[in-house]
């Protein structure tokens, strides 16, 4: 695996935790595990305060992140940072 490859981008946005499937694997585990989460284009919308657990249990499960930021406008237009 590349340095630069990951399974999931993640954007905060004020209160809230988008997740981005970068990876067919990553896609297929946020389907199943944050199917109650809200959708927002490609992202998987949750409250900060649940983010911690879910980005625990990706790293459990090998998973890798990239925190690619804030992205105030982006992020509330749906589309990918």
């Amino acid at each position: 695996m590349d340095v630069l490859d990951n399974d999931f981008d993640v954007v905060l946005e004020g209160g809230l935790v988008l997740f981005y499937p970068v990876s067919q694997s990553a896609g297929e585990w946020a389907a199943d595990e944050l199917r109650d989460a809200t959708r927002w284009g490609d992202a998987y919308v949750v409250e900060y305060r649940y983010a911690a657990p879910i980005v625990q249990d990706l790293v459990s499960h090998a998973y890798t992140l990239t925190l690619v930021g804030y992205a105030h406008n982006v992020a509330l237009a749906g589309e990918r940072p």
